[in-house]
């Protein structure tokens, strides 16, 4: 049977009692400054140029100091990578022979991978399980999650890829339900981040934002993957700001850390008038933030992500050294060449 934070069921009967409120685009957030406790402290650098080049690096996460893995929101691939910590540097030697294949090659329509996270020497993606973001339109592809077994002594694939989906549990679950397969500009569903914990998973979703609230899923990888309809699963309802949904999420010690940047999306580019007027929790203003969420109900902000260029969203996030009083961590941009992987240091 399914189990739900104490707060959920408060929650839906809200819902269903409000008025839905509509705000034409792009929502009137002023962009509030943040005593930030999060600070810059160097560069990392991508060593080659056609991977350089491209603007969406989704997600990143490594199965050991040396070897690591690159998603990407677009393409039904990832890309296998080599850190040096040393040079401060992300290699890839070959990028076509390091390229894993999540999806078949014929595969009509991107995954829209939006997060990876390592348990063992065992790669989790997930794609955001939404509408496209432009046409609106429903995808099989983006709603997918794969796993992978890989040599952490090489980063060489093991095996084949295991694929699966969260479908069973978002369009029957009381809340997220009435958010699936709606379009991003109408609050619909989307996931952008994914962490490990204790042997479990936690999907952490962009939108939608209920009264300033975000939603982190957890679910074990035996139940999503090895469970014909998947029905075991914890839904956390985490205050943070209105408009603002999860862009990523790692575990640290005692908790996890998650960055949060604006919810919604601008408008698409489909016939559907939906997606061009009414467009709700865009704010592409709003600063993006980072948070310490402790795994249950509670989640404090740290500080605002310093960044290079405003036109920059802060996407992809790894946890490079933790002490008992400092934090530091690698942020990747979307819009970004190579990401602009950028290093940045917290107090624990």
């Amino acid at each position: 049977m399914m189990t739900r934070n104490v707060k959920y069921t408060k929650l839906f009967f809200f819902l269903l009692t409000s008025a839905t409120v509509f705000c034409f685009f792009p929502l009137c957030i002023a962009e509030t400054s943040v005593s930030s406790g999060v600070k810059k402290i160097g560069q990392y650098a991508i060593n080659h140029d056609w991977v350089y080049a491209r603007k969406d690096i989704s997600g990143i996460a490594r199965v050991s100091l040396t070897h690591g893995l690159l998603a990407v929101d677009e393409g039904v691939f990832a890309q296998r990578c080599i850190f040096d910590d040393a040079t401060r540097t992300i290699q890839i030697t070959d990028p076509v022979k390091s390229l894993v294949g999540l999806l078949p090659e014929s595969t009509k329509h991107e995954m829209d991978t939006e997060g990876v996270v390592v348990i063992g020497n065992t790669y989790y993606l997930t794609g955001s399980h939404g509408m496209a973001k432009k046409s609106g339109r429903y995808q099989k592809s983006r709603h997918t999650c794969c796993r992978f077994k890989v040599n952490p002594k090489t980063g060489e694939v093991v095996g084949k890829v295991e694929v699966a989906n969260l479908a069973p549990i978002l369009k029957n679950d009381p809340v997220l339900r009435l958010y699936y397969k709606k379009i991003l500009q109408q609050k619909g569903l989307n996931i952008e981040g994914l962490a490990a914990k204790h042997g479990e998973l936690y999907f952490g979703f962009r939108a939608p934002n209920i009264n300033g609230n975000t939603f982190i899923l957890k679910i074990s990888p035996e139940e999503l993957f090895e469970v014909d309809v998947p029905k075991k699963y914890y839904l956390y309802s985490v205050p943070i700001r209105k408009a603002m949904g999860i862009r990523d999420i790692i575990s640290v010690s005692g908790g996890f850390l998650f960055i949060a940047g604006t919810a919604g999306v601008a408008p698409g580019n489909s016939q559907d008038p939906d997606t061009k007027s009414n467009v709700q929790d865009w704010a592409p203003d709003l600063p993006y933030l980072l948070y310490f969420w402790d795994g249950k109900d509670n989640a404090k902000l740290i500080g605002e992500i310093p960044r290079d260029d405003k036109r920059h969203k802060a996407e992809a996030m790894l946890l490079l050294k933790e002490t008992d009083t400092q934090i530091e961590l690698l942020i990747l941009f979307d819009g970004a060449k190579g990401g602009n992987p950028i290093m940045y240091q917290i107090n624990h």
